[in-house]
């Protein structure tokens, strides 16, 4: 999964270039392959994917006798990618059983086609490239969807301080995104300032991490989550700024809506640097929140001949 995106909105088709920096956490997806004796496929895939777009990705690998297990380690809708991850891990399992080695550009290609031009949907690039290479990622997009990736070195500090607040809920903002996407799709000028403006702050954050300006990239993604809601007002909702209130009174360095925003989902906290000061933030947590247990992660792993502790496939 993918946490603190600074720059999200601008990996996508209709802002045509831009710049994304983000960070990958797990335990994310995980994905059971193994061969059948007959030629049935069976997809099992507990509330934490699209069954359709599992089968996508089975017909696209031309695979048959086959038992696809799915799991997830965050609640669904929590805004984080996990789609995307679902589908890296699956490509790069499927590819594997038919005997190819996948680098991780061409595993974050695969999955984003199969959600864009097969499962018709809108995505931007960020997340499978978030899941494929792991750790923290610069990327440069454009002209959409290709981009150039590149991998930070970024101080331990930045993993060991990262808290990501689940708020509770479903999270369908389906209707509100197609609303901004419509408005950039006409030229709209406010929309495409406020892409600009993220980009701008995309360069500013890798420039703190780099540095290792912990204090200076959280309050980049406070600025960057005040920028999304000059997308819309919505996209950063009530039960997000409680949060990001809270943070800021407890000393936190900054705070960001993940994902796109919008009703429910998550919210990451570059918690203060001092345990006990962290200890009471959580503690001060409205109740229905839930604090998940995420950590730095590093990108797609491909495990042959895993036996059954691997997990039951079905």
């Amino acid at each position: 999964m993918r946490v603190a995106d600074v720059g999200g909105w601008t990996d996508t088709w209709f802002a045509g270039a831009g710049a994304v920096c983000n960070i990958a956490v797990g335990p994310g997806a995980r994905v059971n392959v193994r061969p059948r004796t007959d030629e049935e496929v069976r997809l099992v895939h507990p509330q934490v994917a699209d069954g359709a777009l599992l089968r996508h990705a089975v017909d696209a690998a031309g695979l048959t006798g086959i038992d696809v297990h799915v799991d997830a380690a965050v609640p669904p809708g929590s805004s984080l990618g996990t789609s995307a991850a679902v589908l890296v891990a699956l490509v790069a399992a499927l590819a594997a059983l038919g005997g190819e080695a996948l680098e991780p550009d061409e595993v974050a290609r695969r999955a984003h086609a199969l959600e864009t031009e097969r499962a018709g949907r809108e995505s931007g690039v960020q997340d499978h490239v978030a899941a494929a290479h792991g750790g923290v990622s610069w990327i440069e997009v454009g002209p959409f969807p290709a981009w150039r990736h590149t991998a930070l070195a970024v101080p331990a500090e930045v993993g060991e301080r990262l808290l990501t607040v689940h708020l509770g809920g479903a999270h369908d903002s389906s209707a509100l995104h197609r609303a901004v996407i419509a408005r950039a799709e006409a030229g709209d000028g406010h929309v495409h300032r406020v892409l600009d403006e993220l980009v701008a702050l995309a360069r500013e954050a890798r420039g703190c991490l780099v540095a290792g300006d912990v204090a200076g990239w959280g309050a980049t993604l406070t600025e960057a989550t005040a920028a999304q809601a000059r997308l819309h007002p919505a996209l950063v909702g009530e039960e997000a700024r409680r949060i990001g209130a809270l943070a800021r009174d407890h000393g936190a360095a900054g705070w960001k809506v993940n994902g796109a925003g919008g009703v429910g989902g998550t919210v990451t906290v570059v918690a203060p640097e001092e345990a006990a000061a962290r200890a009471a933030l959580v503690a001060a947590l409205p109740p229905g929140t839930t604090v998940l247990d995420l950590e730095a992660a590093a990108g797609a792993v491909v495990r042959p001949g895993a036996g059954p502790e691997a997990g039951p496939p079905a």
